[in-house]
């Protein structure tokens, strides 16, 4: 089983290359993505076609100093989409970090998170042992440095870092990091970590609200369900249909694509215990949560992203998963 994540990283990653003067098509180069994907927000890709980008980007731009950093940057709050109002709405900071770890599947970031108290110390560790080893240190880089800076946002305050410890060895451009960190960072640890004032966590959320904490937390149980696809031909037709949003519920479509006649498609998705129209309507309002979540985008730009011609349409079908219009919806999550 796979989990997809959200394509915001690699947009932000490839935009970081263009800047350097490497082309959206070097960037792509077989990852699978398409280049006109990276204008869908709402598209979905998984670590591996991630790796395939950043792996392209390292080996075309050698040259470019501290490219973890630069990508770091450009990463602000809105790429947590509704899991920012979740932790908005928690009691307190801590509250906030266990409800962000406990849905690391939303997040950016590639590492894994652990946190533990020890003493007055609270300690998170990144783990980078499923990454590539070619790309870790750029990838822990990119995390360490736009984690923190996505989560001052969250809390309104910056975290109160006490250490910062990196398992490679300083890199020619260390003098960056204690400049954008504040302090003198420890290379050659024993693992990645982040060290902060244990007290940070029991500061209280000033937007804390508790039903509202309870109505994200439905929607981020429902979205991670819907990220979580299976093999078979009904794990086939999402992830086409997540990569090509715009595709609509145009059954003989997806069935070229598979190379198989639409009656054939109906017939194997049902010795699945599903059908078209389900797994179009799950994947639909996935994406539908999502854009309307960041509140980049109106209505009816949404409802363009989806493939739907007519915005009433959209709307209709919006309020059939959800029994709430996409408006309406959009205000309760806020």
């Amino acid at each position: 089983m796979q989990i997809s994540r959200s394509i915001y990283s690699v947009v932000q990653m490839v935009d970081t290359a263009a800047e350097c003067g490497l082309s959206t098509r070097a960037c792509l180069a077989g990852s699978n993505i398409e280049p006109e994907q990276l204008l869908q927000l709402e598209s979905q890709i998984y670590p591996q076609q991630e790796f395939a980008v950043i792996a392209n980007i390292v080996r075309e731009l050698p040259q470019v100093p501290a490219l973890g950093l630069r990508m770091a940057a450009r990463f602000h709050m809105p790429v947590y989409g509704v899991l920012t109002f979740a932790m908005c709405s928690c009691a307190t900071a801590g509250d906030a970090i266990d409800l962000g770890l406990s849905y690391h599947e939303l997040s950016f970031t590639l590492v894994e998170k652990h946190q533990q108290v020890i003493g007055n110390d609270l300690v998170f560790t990144f783990g980078d042992r499923h990454i590539p080893p070619p790309l870790r240190q750029i990838i822990v880089e990119r995390d360490m440095f736009a984690l923190p800076r996505v989560m001052d946002e969250v809390f309104s305050r910056q975290m109160p870092k006490r250490k910062v410890r990196f398992a490679f060895s300083a890199p020619p451009h260390a003098k960056l990091y204690s400049e954008l960190l504040g302090l003198e960072p420890e290379f050659d640890a024993p693992a990645h970590q982040i060290v902060v004032d244990a007290g940070f966590r029991k500061i209280p959320m000033p937007q804390a609200n508790a039903a509202t904490l309870r109505h994200c937390q439905a929607q981020l149980q429902a979205i991670v369900a819907r990220h979580k696809t299976w093999g078979g031909t009904s794990g086939r037709v999402r992830d086409m249909l997540l990569r090509h949003p715009a595709m609509g519920p145009d059954m003989e479509a997806v069935a070229a694509e598979l190379r198989m006649t639409s009656r054939n498609l109906r017939r194997m998705l049902e010795a699945e215990n599903t059908s078209f129209r389900e797994i179009a309507d799950e994947v639909r309002q996935t994406l539908a949560e999502e854009l309307l979540g960041l509140g980049k985008f109106s209505v009816k730009d949404v409802a363009a992203r989806l493939g739907y011609s007519e915005v009433s349409s959209f709307t209709n079908a919006f309020k059939r998963w959800t029994g709430r219009a996409p408006r309406d919806w959009r205000s309760g999550q806020r």
